[in-house]
């Protein structure tokens, strides 16, 4: 059997930004901001941890975080990111 991915939109940071705004917390954005105050994304020098439905996580800096449907956090490396998504225009 085959199938369609359904379109979805969803949220996307450069994981090189968030470690950048890491010590002003007030910096990130809301979504991440949030997720960093409950320990499910840590920034580290080199990336983040995350805490994932599926268990414990490591971003490099280079990839993408993606906030999914369920509001869960998940990283993606740039090249699969850019062959899935494209930037919406709002």
């Amino acid at each position: 059997m085959k199938y369609r991915k359904k379109p979805v939109v969803v949220n996307a940071w450069l994981i090189q930004d968030i470690v950048d705004r890491h010590y002003g917390l007030e910096s990130q954005p809301e979504p991440i901001a949030n997720a960093i105050s409950v320990r499910r994304v840590r920034p580290v020098l080199n990336g983040v941890y995350i805490d994932t439905l599926e268990g414990g996580m490591f971003g490099r800096l280079e990839d993408y975080l993606i906030m999914g449907v369920a509001n869960e956090f998940y990283s993606c490396k740039p090249d699969i990111f850019a062959a899935t998504y494209e930037r919406e225009e709002p």
